[in-house]
């Protein structure tokens, strides 16, 4: 959206004694539900930078509801919340005006000649035809005030309508419906999912040397990133468009392309990537312009005020290249899944791709009730909705897809709501969606079957609370375990709790209230114990005994200042935390704090050592695979970015000013030592998109704006620099 619709739409908001984020908040529903003055522990914790695209246009999505609300309120004369107009007829006022997150008391039944979606044993429904899921989610976004989904043929004014172009004559009657567009044409590669439970490093084949990895969550399950490593070369995304193959042994670039959008879309962002044998598979975003025609757009009024509402979808792009001769990397195709890119993970070979559709954006003539992948439209068979879902406008997309074959074969699925987190295990994909409904928090949990790159629905469950990240959850031995931390209404106050779910995700086991009015900041599972931190003004570490599920136990906890927001196993006796530091009263937001655990005897953690850097920050809190395990076992880097003031003598003012760095850190003996670190040029620059890292054998390399710097790791000392996108 450009940025002077944004500011005619805020001022809007503002004249009415609304602000923006507020009502984002009232439609979402999301955010923080308690907010305690000057309390650190209910404090937001900051929108990660992979997540910054998704949060922008998750509020374009909602301004584009507002939005054509509205537009249909001055054209038709008929109000939009009084009274919702649903394929020609009206809503009574009471289901118009319900809320998100309530359930109105009744809903208007469908005609004869409409049939009702299948419901099965898990409560998801499901659908015989794409009218018929039309026709729900007419109903459904008409009950929640919402603009009405119709195929186009039978839309009423333009703007009054999400619209379709297709006739009814293309709706077919088998389990797939007909695909529109041609298929894009692909081949790709085989690979195989690297295991890097604890970011153990790798061996090169050819010399020998040791070099990292992404630091994965699940041992055989890889996950993307902006950086990827093969032992010789590193293969780098840059400045948010660039890719760049750096070969470390001339420290020469060998290839450099600028990506672009794909199928006439605009605005490409590229955003992680997946190295599996020859075959580089790059995972990027794009807005694609409806191709309507100008009376397609939503006109908004406002007084004398007027401006246009462009409609716009956004879809993930999967480009793979291939790399099996480093002086002639090409692109193999490119294909794109409707949705902006949410996550995504390897699993043997195959990718497993999350991305978010929601249909506020895209209400030009081209756009479908269901989303589509490869240019081909998800089976209506394969859509589903969870009865008691608030979010009808939305729906989670998975694909599966090979990267052996050469045209790829693409499994996909849809679900109609939204989702937070996944957490994926070698067969399973487990969808996460926050929600708040009858004065209660919960995490709904969705699994799904994952197997030689199809995704097959499997069941789903419940439990109380939110999640913290995607570490909360853990699989083993058939039994998925979870923190969730929810607030007690009456008791004006947090619980966090643990919960054991079997293979029908149903509760067998929990142990709540582990500590009184305080929120889990982070969970690792080691084998049997799970150790949890959490934070209201001291940092306590529990050790719990999950070995059996229907009985866990906590064993042990240690108290200290600060708390951690990552958590780390050194060996099978340490356990490294980076987090903040912090005193008896209060956390220190702007001092990193690295503790060292001692959990030989989970009856009795304690502290071993601590490392604090002031006015410091660290990506590894909110991007966990920026941590990198070093090739002793015993030591790590993580990536700190270092803040400090500087007098501008020309204006007068200060001037912020920023160190960005890799951290060496020794873990051996038990203590914590700072070996040495790796520092890029100081910046203006608050936020650098490509500062990332990695080793090969006795080199550390560090990119940073656009650059890519190697140290020996031994002393520090930069001996050399190469330019990401210049060629030699």
């Amino acid at each position: 959206m450009k940025k002077e619709n944004y500011d005619d739409i805020q001022a809007m908001f503002d004249s009415d004694g609304v602000t923006l984020p507020e009502a984002l908040f009232k439609e979402n529903m999301v955010g923080k539900l308690k907010e305690k003055a000057g309390d650190p522990a209910s404090s937001v914790r900051p929108i990660r930078p992979k997540r910054k695209l998704a949060a922008i246009l998750s509020a374009a999505a909602v301004l584009a509801l507002i939005i054509t609300a509205v537009a249909v309120s001055s054209k038709t004369g008929k109000p939009t919340v009084a009274g919702t107009t649903v394929a020609g007829s009206t809503v009574p006022d009471t289901f118009a005006a319900a809320e998100p997150g309530t359930e109105p008391e009744t809903e208007p039944e469908p005609t004869e000649a409409e049939s009702e979606p299948v419901t099965d044993e898990n409560g998801l429904l499901s659908f015989q035809s794409e009218d018929e899921f039309i026709r729900f989610l007419n109903r459904k976004l008409a009950l929640y005030g919402r603009t009405t989904v119709a195929n186009y043929d039978n839309a009423a004014s333009p703007g009054g309508n999400i619209q379709y172009s297709r006739p009814a004559s293309d709706i077919g009657t088998n389990d797939v419906p007909k695909a529109y567009g041609n298929a894009a044409d692909g081949a790709v590669a085989s690979g195989s999912a690297q295991e890097n439970f604890a970011s153990a490093p790798t061996a090169d084949k050819e010399s020998g040397a040791s070099y990292s990895e992404t630091n994965t969550q699940v041992d055989g399950v890889d996950e993307a990133d902006i950086i990827k490593n093969d032992g010789r070369y590193l293969y780098v995304i840059s400045e948010e468009k660039q890719l760049s193959v750096v070969d470390t042994e001339s420290m020469k670039t060998v290839f450099v392309k600028e990506l672009d959008a794909v199928n006439g879309g605009e605005d490409y962002t590229a955003i992680e990537m997946y190295l599996t044998d020859n075959r580089l598979v790059v995972l990027g975003s794009q807005y694609k312009q409806g191709t309507g025609t100008d009376d397609d757009a939503v006109d908004y009024v406002s007084g004398s005020r007027s401006f246009r509402f462009p409609y716009e979808t956004t879809e993930t792009v999967i480009s793979l290249f291939d790399i099996s001769d480093k002086n002639h990397i090409s692109l193999v195709t490119s294909f794109t899944q409707d949705g902006n890119y949410n996550n995504s993970r390897l699993v043997d070979g195959y990718v497993y791709l999350i991305s978010d559709y929601r249909l506020a954006d895209s209400t030009d003539l081209e756009t479908k009730a269901i989303p589509s992948v490869k240019n081909e439209i998800v089976p209506y068979g394969c859509v589903y909705v969870l009865p008691d879902n608030d979010d009808y406008a939305c729906q989670t997309v998975i694909s599966g897809f090979s990267v052996t074959e050469k045209d790829p074969t693409v499994s996909t699925l849809s679900l109609v709501g939204y989702s937070d987190e996944i957490y994926c295990t070698t067969d399973t994909l487990y969808l996460l969606s926050r929600n708040y409904t009858n004065g209660e928090d919960r995490t709904d949990i969705f699994s799904f079957t994952l197997k030689n790159g199809t995704v097959e629905k499997k069941t789903k469950g419940t439990v109380p609370g939110f999640i913290d990240d995607n570490y909360s959850l853990d699989e083993k031995d058939g039994y998925l375990r979870i923190t969730t931390t929810a607030y007690d209404f009456e008791k004006d106050e947090d619980v966090s709790s643990l919960y054991v779910l079997d293979e029908t995700l149903s509760i067998v086991g929990k142990l709540t209230d582990i500590a009184p009015d305080e929120q889990i900041k982070s969970t690792r599972f080691l084998g049997n114990i799970a150790y949890v931190v959490t934070f209201r003004n001291t940092d306590p570490l529990f050790a719990i005994d999950v070995s059996d599920p229907k009985n866990p136990k906590l064993l042990g906890e240690v108290k200290l200042p600060g708390f951690s927001e990552y958590l780390h196993p050194i060996g099978d006796d340490l356990l490294v935390g980076i987090g903040y530091d912090g005193d008896d009263e209060d956390a220190d937001f702007e001092s990193l704090k690295i503790t060292l655990f001692d959990i030989s005897d989970p009856l009795h953690p304690t502290v071993k050592d601590s490392l604090r850097y002031k006015n410091t920050d660290s990506n590894v809190l909110s991007n966990p695979k920026s941590f990198i395990m070093g090739e002793s076992g015993s030591d790590f880097y993580l990536p700190a970015v270092k803040t400090r003031e500087r007098l501008n003598y020309r204006t007068q003012s200060y001037d912020m000013l920023f160190t960005y760095r890799y951290l060496h850190i020794s873990a051996e003996n038990g203590k914590l030592t700072e070996l040495t670190a790796y520092t890029v040029p100081e910046t203006t620059d608050d936020y650098l998109y490509d500062f990332t890292g990695a080793y090969i054998g006795e080199n550390f390399y560090a990119c940073a704006d656009g650059e890519m710097y190697r140290y020996s790791i031994a002393s520090g000392e930069n001996t050399a620099k190469v330019d990401l996108d210049e060629l030699g």
